[in-house]
């Protein structure tokens, strides 16, 4: 039974090595950078060949304050900041920026909220969307809301109420349209 337990706590440490590697819930201080372009098309499952046009990052943000999202600081990453390491590597996303709620007690040197991640097809979103849920969804505590709007992914902190996850949702579904 010990060597039972000791495999199962052993398996546990390694499974928290390997989501602590790859970066899914690191973040590190950066400097937000100038507006990324994020691609956005009419609505979800829409053709990605057939987008309504890309939008910034300020774009984006601008629609969620003018819904009267409580938005606070806005990371914008490129491929030198990304904490993930994956911003335009093959198969990645394409841009990414993280923001605040100021609903959620922020980091120090983080913000906690949410973040959307661009991709430049449907392929590769649908496996970082894959790769996504099979982690939050095997590990409640990287549990999160997550949409998709056209090659846009949004990731909302499990912090916020499914009431305020689904405010962000319903700004961002109207993007693009």
């Amino acid at each position: 039974m010990n060597d039972v337990r000791t495999r199962l706590a052993a398996f546990g440490v390694s499974l928290l090595v390997v989501f602590t590697v790859a970066g899914c819930q690191q973040q590190a201080s950066m400097k937000p950078e100038a507006s990324k372009t994020i691609k956005a098309d009419a609505s979800v499952g829409a053709n990605p060949e057939e987008p309504k046009g890309p939008l910034t990052s300020d774009e984006i943000v601008a629609a969620f304050k003018a819904a009267g999202l409580p938005i606070g600081t806005v990371q914008v990453y490129d491929a030198k900041n990304d904490p993930n390491t994956l911003l335009g590597r093959p198969g990645q996303y394409t841009a990414k920026f993280n923001f605040a709620d100021t609903r959620l007690e922020q980091p120090k040197d983080d913000v906690t909220g949410g973040s959307i991640e661009s991709f430049a097809n449907d392929k590769d979103l649908q496996n970082r969307v894959k790769y996504v849920k099979a982690i939050t969804e095997s590990t409640p505590m990287f549990a999160e809301y997550q949409y998709i709007n056209g090659l846009m992914f949004l990731r909302i902190d499990k912090g916020l109420t499914p009431d305020q996850a689904a405010e962000y949702d319903k700004v961002f579904q109207a993007l693009g349209k």
